[in-house]
């Protein structure tokens, strides 16, 4: 049994739920954490991984907006692609989509940056079935805002 509670992921709904609310919650003695699970609807189909095996463009790009009400947080994303896609070399996020420089992390499909202004616009390359996953946190307590701006189905 762990010693602190491990806070809960939020789900959304891509292309359906708009707005999410914000609120980090105590993870340990010494963090604040928020955490959300960002899903595409479809499956991918017989023509999309045709496709994606041609090199053909497929991408459905999604625009979210990020609001902070006290940076600096540190960001983490995430993005799983759905098994019939997950041999596909792709990219995940569109130039320019953050300001700060984002860290490859461990893995090809996740980066890492420092947030250190209160609102960020962020445009993500998905394809169909993708678990796009954000996780926040910082040494004090934070609300906010995650917006989809929009979303091409």
């Amino acid at each position: 049994m762990s010693w602190f509670k491990i806070p809960n992921v939020h789900e959304v709904k891509l292309c359906g739920d708009r707005k999410t609310k914000i609120e980090s919650e105590p993870w340990g003695d010494f963090f604040w954490y928020w955490s959300v699970k960002l899903q595409r609807r479809e499956e991918p189909r017989v023509q999309d991984i045709l496709k994606a095996a041609e090199g053909r463009w497929m991408y459905k790009p999604v625009r979210l907006r990020l609001e902070i009400d006290k940076p600096p947080v540190d960001f983490r994303l995430a993005i799983y692609t759905h098994p019939t896609l997950v041999g596909i070399r792709r990219e995940y996020l569109f130039p320019d989509s953050l300001t700060p420089p984002l860290i490859r992390g461990i893995f090809e499909w996740t980066f890492r940056a420092e947030l250190n202004n209160h609102l960020y616009n962020i445009v993500l390359a998905t394809l169909p079935g993708d678990r796009i996953y954000i996780d926040l946190k910082t040494k004090h307590r934070f609300t906010g805002s995650l917006e989809v701006l929009y979303c091409a189905s």
